[in-house]
């Protein structure tokens, strides 16, 4: 179906998934339509290796103007259904940046867990928050300083680079601006958005040159924290966690430094005096934008909080807030507020800068200042951190980032992070990295807040607040206001997984002043155990609330046990994920993925579901039975309409149920995958005995095959979109009889056969059925 510009687009339904092929060289572009909600997801799978055959995605709305473009090398791209503008017609495009590739482009509603969702949020969208004209670029020599003059000549300069890591390009706005073309007749109206195309193709054209082993937007990191009102006068989030009884133990070491990289911190307020290193009180400032440092220059080594300068009360004085939470002294003549660890030092780190925003250049400084490890300053603290607070995150994923966070951990430093404040289960960075405790929010009564995001990166629960309630409370802290001047320090309450984490950070610090040992390893096996946490929502580890609400006194009390060579006690649990499923219209088959949350041994005791149409089967398990099963639905069995199931998993600890909801379209059995190709396959030799060509009729595909010898064969049934003779490569249409995961073989005796019906469906993947010249590929067709 011609489908390459505005005119001629193609329309979908919705949900929908479709198969589809774009080719630089013949098909640049596919133009499709569609009527979306607000919060409608459209993911786009690249069947082959984006570093040669390189597809987008763009999305339009009705007046064709360009709303989002992703704009990726790997195997997914992704954009969200803007919240703003209502159910209305979008054009989605899928275009060839470079190379050929088949495709698969689904579109799922609103709060869906479809099986096709991308694994992880691209940093190449332009729905994700970057720096404009800004490029993170790792070399594989990483001490490459040459680069930035020759890759895209006088037009690129270092503006500097972490030693032996990423160093941050700045791509001028004439260099980018050339790149930003849209493509069939879409504009770009808004100058922002156009600067943000222009710089992302600017990168994707930096990642091929010759000795980059990856070029990524300089992504922006913001904090997570909510206004609220002063309601309460007490601090009834410490009792929440037990931090009475554990103060009975320990109060903190000032040998312990939490390191706070925030806004900075009013190193002035009363309630942080004495707090600081003496050897280094004053932090260090990486924000090296002197347009977002607001004190007049770029780093230095002054981490204080200059505010916003009482414009529209836009100043946050966050790090403060969040610093007196982790360590504010006590009776100190202060203005009365305690923090977790009485005698816990802070080493301030100032990495947001105007308006709280920060750049990922700036935090993996910082990351790499606490754990001691050289960075862009030419400066380490007198001593290393103990503990990293990081109250701030934002969308997307980057290697960069990724690879400070691993390096300081390996060094020692144990990474706390807020989970994020949208509410629903998008992944937060630097919270989702691998060695960062993620930690999400509850209020006063233990309920989840519901403004904390819940995923499968959260690890804990600590008090960040709930102003949503009929008693709505926050959490108080040591807070300052430059409304007017000079700059006035007091306490007041905010709420966010802000607030969570340094709860969680000050309760790591007393673990770390009873024993200085402790890993970011032991304490992943200590939450991982149940030690140290007490367990809220469903049991064992779930979304919302990680391992539990962090114990501050079975914490400390676990950390002494450690330090006394006591192993914490086994404690599985057994998990699966993701926790539901959602069967749209078109979707046959998903994964599970079950697993041991805990500590000990743990096995998979049995398997079941509640339906005649779900289907469940172990595709990759150990001989515990942990590990994938594949869910398949037959929707033949199905009328019109929305049902449900669950699926159970069972154990000797614990039980899980997976509730599973598929919508059955009055379209599915009429729906076209494109043209057909069935085979009969002798199974002993791959040999093609015969081969029927059918198209999609009132009643679905029909096919047959005549004069068949006697024997056994298998059916298969596929589309070949890129027209390369195979079959079922990755991004086509493929289906086997009785169903592709589980194929059987067809006996033929000499008497018709009928009846032999099966799905035929697009999927992310296809099962390897044929090797040829050592490429994974499908079946070959006959000419």
């Amino acid at each position: 179906m011609p489908n390459n510009s505005v005119d001629m687009a193609q329309m979908l339904g919705n949900p929908v998934t479709l198969g589809g092929h774009a080719s630089l060289a013949t098909d640049p572009f596919d133009v499709l339509a569609a009527s979306l909600a607000p919060g409608q997801i459209i993911n786009l799978f690249i069947a082959e290796d984006g570093a040669n055959n390189d597809l987008d995605l763009l999305l339009a709305n009705d007046e064709l103007e360009v709303v989002g473009q992703s704009l990726g090398t790997g195997k997914f791209e992704s954009l969200t259904v803007p919240e703003a503008a209502g159910t209305q017609r979008y054009f989605i495009q899928v275009d060839a940046f470079d190379g050929a590739s088949n495709y698969v482009l689904t579109v799922s509603q609103p709060g869906a867990n479809p099986a096709s969702a991308a694994p992880q949020e691209s940093a190449m969208s332009t729905q994700m928050a970057f720096v404009p004209h800004q490029a993170l670029v790792q070399m594989k020599d990483a001490d490459d300083a040459g680069f930035g003059a020759r890759s895209l000549g006088a037009t690129t300069r270092w503006l500097g680079q972490v030693p032996g890591g990423p160093g941050l390009l700045a791509l001028s706005p004439e260099v980018t601006a050339r790149a930003a073309v849209a493509g069939s007749g879409f504009n770009i109206v808004d100058p922002a958005l156009a600067a943000r195309i222009a710089t992302l193709r600017a990168i994707k054209r930096v990642q091929r040159q010759a000795g980059v082993a990856w070029a990524e937007p300089n992504p922006l990191r913001k904090p997570h924290a909510l206004p609220n009102d002063e309601f309460f006068s007490q601090q009834w989030h410490y009792g929440l966690i037990n931090l009475p009884q554990a103060w009975d133990i320990t109060t903190g070491s000032p040998e312990i430094r939490v390191a706070v990289a925030d806004t900075g911190v009013r190193l002035a307020h009363p309630d942080l005096a004495g707090k600081f290193d003496p050897a280094d009180p004053d932090g260090f400032d990486f924000v090296s934008d002197p347009a977002l440092s607001l004190d007049g220059d770029g780093i230095d080594s002054n981490a204080d909080d200059p505010g916003d300068g009482g414009i529209a009360g836009v100043s946050s004085f966050h790090g403060t807030h969040v610093a007196g939470t982790i360590g504010a002294a006590t009776h100190n003549g202060g203005l009365g507020v305690a923090g977790v660890g009485w005698d816990t030092r802070i080493m301030p780190l100032r990495v947001l800068g105007a308006d709280g925003a920060g750049s990922g250049f700036d935090i993996i400084n910082a990351v790499r200042y606490a754990a001691g490890l050289p960075n862009s300053s030419g400066r380490r603290p007198p001593r290393a951190a103990d503990v990293l607070n990081l109250s701030l995150g934002g969308d997307g994923f980057s290697q960069s980032e990724q690879m400070a966070y691993r390096e300081a951990a390996d060094a020692g430093l144990i990474i706390i992070a807020s989970a994020g404040n949208s509410g629903d289960s998008r992944r937060s960075y630097p919270a989702s990295y691998d060695a960062v405790v993620s930690v999400g929010a509850v209020g006063r009564q233990q309920q989840h807040a519901p403004y904390s995001q819940f995923n499968d990166a959260v690890d804990v629960a600590a008090p960040g607040g709930d102003q949503s309630r009929a008693t709505p409370d926050g959490v108080l802290s040591t807070l300052s206001s430059d409304s007017t001047l000079p700059i006035r320090d007091g306490v007041g309450f905010l709420q966010g997984t802000s607030m969570a984490a340094p709860h969680m950070a000050g309760v790591v610090a007393l673990m770390k002043a009873v024993n200085p040992a402790l890993t970011p390893v032991q304490l992943d096996q200590l939450l991982a155990s149940g030690a140290i946490t007490r367990d809220l929502g469903a049991a064992g580890r779930d979304d919302r609330f990680g391992h539990g609400l962090i114990d501050a006194n079975l914490a400390v009390r676990a950390a002494i046990a450690l330090a006394e060579g006591q192993a914490p006690a086994d404690n599985p649990r057994l998990s699966v994920q993701p926790e539901a499923l959602s069967f749209e219209n078109v979707a046959t088959v998903a994964t599970l993925d079950a697993g041991n949350a805990g500590t000990g041994a743990l096995a998979v005791t049995s398997v079941s579901d509640d339906a005649p149409w779900l289907t469940v089967m172990p595709t990759d398990v150990d001989g515990d039975g942990l590990g994938r099963y594949a869910v398949t639905v037959d929707r033949s069995m199905l009328a019109t309409g929305t049902f449900s199931a669950t699926i159970g998993f069972a154990s000797a600890v614990n039980v899980v149920q997976v509730p599973v909801l598929i919508s059955v379209g009055q379209g599915d059995r009429d729906a076209s995958v494109g043209k057909q190709y069935v085979l009969l396959i002798d199974p002993d030799t791959d040999a093609v005995v015969a081969q029927d060509e059918v198209e999609v009729g009132d009643a679905g595909y029909s096919y047959a095959f005549e004069a068949i010898p006697p024997g056994d064969y298998l059916i298969l049934s596929g589309t070949d979109s890129d027209n390369d003779g195979f079959i079922c490569d990755e991004g086509e249409a493929c289906g086997a009889f009785p169903s592709l995961d589980s194929p059987r073989r067809v006996t033929v005796d000499g008497s018709d056969l009928s009846g032999l019906d099966f799905l035929v469906r697009f999927g992310l993947s296809t099962p390897t059925l044929q090797q040829v010249d050592g490429s994974r590929r499908g079946y070959r067709r006959r000419d």
